[in-house]
């Protein structure tokens, strides 16, 4: 009779108890394919073995005839994205977890079994055919062990001993197991699950044949000594080995007879990852009936929420869609666990926290789960916490959505803890208003917590909402009392810091201890002394840091770094130094943002080389902090002088070194290609770029383009652009609203002059009723944004913020002599000045209003003094120009120079900045006749260490003409215009209006205030000048001697003049009338 011919017996009966099957003890294990030695009897086995050990490679050569290669077929569907597996709810017998009918043994008949011992012979088919015998004895596992023929054990264990891809570890570990069959007949139970533990945690990353092995020690193992360690580590073997029948019955078998963790979650994954629904929704609806068995411990759902999230997300809407079929198709009650299966599948996959994810799948699975179950407020917080914790602008914006749709579904309360999540965002995104929030906390559950309310003041303060912090901080003194927390006081002076009002900010620091007891920290202080630096006051910095250092606080890091900060916008190399050595001195380590100071004071210095060399030795510096700021910095700086070449240099090794681009990043290139007259290419990376790359686009990248379409004069594209930003729900800014007045002034003017009206009869009524718009809604928390402001300059904030709006209209009107208008609108600047309170604590002379004096910045200063000059109001134009002065004294003297007496107090960074305000006093004194002051207050300017630039000379050479000094103008012209000057070259050979145009390009731009040449104009006045002089000495005994002498004192001035081409235009056709 062979080994696995089976005596002739009686059909077995399969006990329908469960009590009956564990008291039996025995139970057949069909593994769906895997290694037969567990069949076999420990005795026998350890017979195998010995004889294997005597002649191994006999017994190799006929293990190897006996068997073939490994393969395996997948139980359920290929392991992709497809959502087109179908699923019903009707009964399963083949795979029903529930059903209590257990196939009959006489399926498993003697051909198949001798099958078995080909390894993979029993496919999938054949599989699902066989019985699944749970518990209970088995009278057919007796009959193989008497039975067992000898080739098939020799194949099996010589298989399980053959891998040349194991460790040396997992080969001992093997060994232990083939030791204990020759040690033992009876197999020592204990050290087999010793064993199959081990084998498990050193064959953490399974493989094919580690499973096998798996498999082949849990066959060995008494049934009443397998543990849950050992059914979890069996099916998770088999389900690598796609084996998922083999899965479910050992699932089964464990659900039945044991308490704990058994693979439960590892056969749902499987059963998610492909798409079968049918067994992963019996198994997650068997976990939920058998619940009591596995204590506490939610694992049901641990490697399921291992699985990567878009593929899991994918299999969600698979099952989702697939129960909105069924529920269409058979009704609402039929499909009741397939419904809440997928619910719960979305779940897990909204619970997946700080995990990038399609947004628009994101979106359609809680579409889904809306349509699946009714609307649940944990449903809304699961998802709007994870779509928070994705550190992505669209991600922030879709969970302000939610929270949108959750306060409009009645009945739904938000917690106290989601409201408190979504406040925190406010701070990041700045997408929602914050205080619809709040009030909804109100709302809903009376009074705020502690937590919101520091979180709704802080974002109240950053946007510059002084009403709304403070109407906080009195109701949080209401609820809770006096607040202990620092945060909440420090936000009273840092609302009124972001809107530039130092006075309110040294007020409320000094109420800080009598009103409410508290003693100002470190932080307070910090912010006092941040407050006059923002604005330019080193005055007002330098005493409150002289305070902090009489107080028992010292200075930190970031005092000195504010400092530093307000140093560098003056280019004050030299105090940065200093105060660089106090950091050594006490001992504070340096940071990145005080290397941001001195690249920035480098830029304002005209050092760009030296600013650079740092930039890039800021790279290997072991501070740590993003080095962004400092290459923006950079990159500004070279666009502002037009070098596109340099920008592009400095963005690309920006990439190269891994530094991050930001919003401000962009708005610099931007702005390089706005001022090489390309607005269009820069509205491009607007409304293209920065969304693909995920920028946030804010009213500073509108004010870029804004001002460079005002360059190319599509005076009707800045209102386009501005309404798209209106539509945008992006807030218009300070500078935005400035560009779009002047963009209107030249719209009224374009039209008036198309109606023929002359310049002098021009009025302004497009600009003047957007100003009124504009300042009817003024409100310093404007300049709350901690992006740069455009078109401020080098004047203090607090002054120049307000009188921004109206000093182009004044100047407008003042060059078309409406001088009612100059006082219209200069008397409307001083009503919203006192409206607002927002004026300069220290000024000079100043124009007194009511209680109140103003000091107009020295923009609004040269528009009235254009108007001044126009009205030949010389004695208005005279003392604005003392108080332009005065204001330039302030922003220009060096830190470590307290006598103004001695020579060279400016700092070389503000040498210019009286240029424009000279202009307008020069031509003043030339109306008066008083050329030979103009010399005087020069003298004055060069003593103080100012430097005149190329139009204030052209215009003192034109006085000197004028006023008949002609040698004395070649000798100015030849000092401090010819310099610059190379000669007519390719000029001369033009003709016509073409040598006015190219001598006009290679003039100094704005960035180049130290670089001279002179204008047309000066050489053709100097040309006439030139006639005069010889037409006057020619019949003089001086002739020679004069002329010499001019020609050697000028020979510069002299060569151009004479080289001057002939143009047929006005200007030399009136002053060389005689040539």
């Amino acid at each position: 009779m062979s080994l696995l011919q089976q005596p002739p017996q009686e059909t077995p009966t399969v006990p329908t108890n469960a009590t009956e099957r564990t008291r039996d003890g025995a139970s057949l294990q069909l593994l769906g394919g895997g290694f037969l030695d567990f069949l076999y009897p420990a005795k026998t086995l350890a017979l195998l073995h010995k004889y294997a050990s005597k002649d191994s490679a006999h017994l190799r050569s006929r293990t190897q005839k006996l068997s073939r290669p490994y393969t395996s077929a997948a139980v359920g569907p290929p392991l992709d994205n497809k959502r087109d597996v179908e699923y019903t709810e009707t009964p399963n017998p083949a795979l029903d977890l529930e059903s209590e009918d257990v196939p009959t043994i006489d399926a498993f008949s003697e051909e198949k079994i001798r099958k078995v011992g080909d390894m993979d012979a029993v496919q999938v088919e054949q599989v699902s055919s066989l019985p699944v015998q749970v518990l209970g004895t088995n009278p057919l596992a007796g009959s193989i062990r008497q039975n067992t023929e000898q080739p098939v054990v020799d194949s099996g264990i010589s298989t399980l001993s053959q891998s040349a891809t194991l460790t040396r570890e997992y080969d001992q570990a093997w060994q232990k197991y083939k030791n204990l069959q020759t040690q033992s007949a009876d197999g020592p139970s204990d050290e087999l699950s010793t064993l199959l533990e081990e084998l498990r945690v050193r064959g953490s990353i399974l493989k094919v044949d580690r499973c096998q092995r798996i498999l082949a020690l849990f066959g060995t193992m008494a049934l009443e000594k397998r543990r849950s360690v050992h059914y979890d580590s069996a099916i998770q073997a088999a389900l690598h080995l796609n084996k998922l029948e083999t899965a479910v019955a050992l699932h089964r078998e464990a659900l039945l007879r044991l308490q704990g963790s058994f693979g439960t979650s590892s056969l749902l994954r499987y059963a998610v990852e492909h798409g079968n629904w049918q067994v992963a929704i019996a198994t997650w609806d068997g976990y939920w009936q058998e619940k009591q068995l596995y204590f506490e411990r939610p694992d049901l759902w641990k490697d399921v929420d291992v699985m990567d999230l878009e593929l899991l997300m994918d299999k969600a809407l698979a099952v989702a869609d697939l129960a909105v079929e069924n529920t269409e198709a058979t009704g609402w009650a039929a499909n009741a666990k397939t419904r809440e299966f997928a619910s719960q599948l979305i779940i897990r996959a909204f619970s997946r926290y700080n995990t990038p994810f399609d947004l628009a799948k994101h979106e359609e699975l809680f579409a889904k789960i809306i349509t699946l179950t009714e609307p649940n407020v944990e449903y809304f917080r699961i998802t709007i916490t994870q779509l928070l914790s994705v550190k992505k602008l669209d991600c922030s914006k879709a969970a302000l959505r939610l929270y949108r749709k959750l306060r409009q579904i009645e009945g739904l309360i938000p917690s106290p803890k989601l409201i408190e999540d979504v406040l925190v965002k406010m701070t990041e995104a700045r997408t929602f208003d914050a205080l619809i929030v709040f009030d909804d906390y109100r709302r809903f559950h009376k009074v705020p917590s502690k937590r919101a309310f520091r979180l709704i003041t802080v974002e109240m303060a950053l946007q510059g909402n002084d009403q709304a912090v403070h109407s906080l901080f009195a109701e949080y003194l209401s609820h809770f009392g006096t607040p202990t927390d620092p945060k909440l006081y420090l936000q009273l002076l840092y609302v009124h810091f972001r809107r530039g009002e130092v006075g309110k900010v040294v007020r409320m620091f000094n109420k800080l201890t009598p009103s409410f007891g508290f003693t100002p920290t470190l932080a307070c202080w910090n912010i006092v002394i941040a407050a006059h630096s923002r604005v330019s006051d080193v005055k007002g910095a330098l005493h409150w840091y002289n305070k902090l250092l009489e107080s028992d606080l010292k200075p930190d890091a970031f005092t000195l770094t504010t400092l530093m900060s307000m140093y560098a916008n003056r280019g004050d190399i030299e105090a940065i130094e200093d105060l660089l050595r106090h950091c050594e001195e006490q001992n504070i380590e340096r940071t990145i943002p005080m290397v941001d100071a001195v690249v920035l004071a480098y830029i304002n210095n005209d050092e760009l080389d030296q600013a650079e060399r740092l930039a890039e030795q800021a790279l290997t510096m072991n501070q740590v902090g993003k080095r962004t700021r400092m290459w923006n910095t950079l990159l500004n700086a070279y666009a502002l002088r037009h070098d596109l070449e340099k920008v592009s240099y400095l963005h690309n090794r920006m990439q190269e070194a891994n530094i991050h681009s930001d919003s401000i990043t962009y708005a610099a290139l931007m702005q390089s290609l706005c001022i090489s007259r390309q607005p269009l290419a820069a509205y491009k990376i607007l409304r293209i770029v920065m969304p693909r790359e995920k920028i946030p686009v804010s009213a500073l990248h509108y004010a870029v383009v804004m001002g460079g379409l005002l360059a190319t004069r599509e005076y009707d594209k800045v209102f386009q652009l501005y309404n798209r930003m209106l539509r945008r729900k992006v807030n218009p800014s300070f500078s935005t609203q400035n560009l779009l007045i002047k963009a209107a002034s030249f719209l009224d003017i374009s039209e008036q002059r198309k109606e023929g009206k002359g310049d002098e009869s021009t009025s302004f009524e497009r600009a003047e009723g957007l100003l009124d718009q504009i300042v009817d809604s003024l409100d310093p928390s404007d300049i709350a944004a901690k992006e740069p402001i455009k078109g401020i300059g080098y004047q203090r904030l607090d002054e120049a913020y307000s009188a921004a709006y109206f000093e182009y209209l004044i100047f407008l009107y003042g060059q078309r002599r409406a001088f009612h208008k100059v006082a219209e609108l200069y008397d409307k600047y001083i009503t919203t000045i006192r409206k607002l309170g927002n004026h300069s604590d220290t000024a000079g002379t100043q124009k007194a209003q009511g209680d109140m004096v103003v000091s107009p910045p020295t923009k609004m200063l040269c528009a009235l003094m254009v108007a001044h000059v126009r009205a030949e109001e010389h004695e208005e134009v005279e003392r604005c120009w003392y108080l332009a002065m005065e204001k330039a004294e302030s922003l220009a003297r060096r830190s470590n120079r307290a006598d103004l007496s001695e020579p060279g107090w400016v700092l070389p960074s503000r040498r210019s900045i009286l240029n424009l305000p000279l202009l307008h006093y020069m031509k003043s004194l030339i109306a008066q006749g008083r050329v030979n002051d103009i010399q005087s207050v020069i003298d004055h300017l060069h003593f103080c260490g100012y430097e005149l630039h190329n139009k204030a000379w052209n215009l003192y050479v034109h006085a000197l003409v004028g006023d008949g000094q002609r040698i004395r103008a070649f000798h100015v012209c030849e000092k401090e215009l010819m310099p610059g000057w190379t000669g007519w070259g390719l000029i001369g050979s033009q003709r016509g209006l073409w040598v006015k145009r190219d001598l006009k390009q290679r003039l100094p731009k704005a960035w180049q205030p130290s670089e001279r040449m002179p204008t047309y104009t000066t050489i053709v006045l100097l040309a006439g000048a030139y006639i005069d002089l010889r037409s006057k000495y020619a019949f003089a005994a001086a002739h020679d001697t004069t002329m010499a002498d001019l020609h050697k004192m000028a020979p510069k001035s002299v060569r151009a003049v004479n080289e001057l081409p002939r143009i047929d235009d006005d200007l030399q056709t009136s002053v060389l009338r005689r040539w």
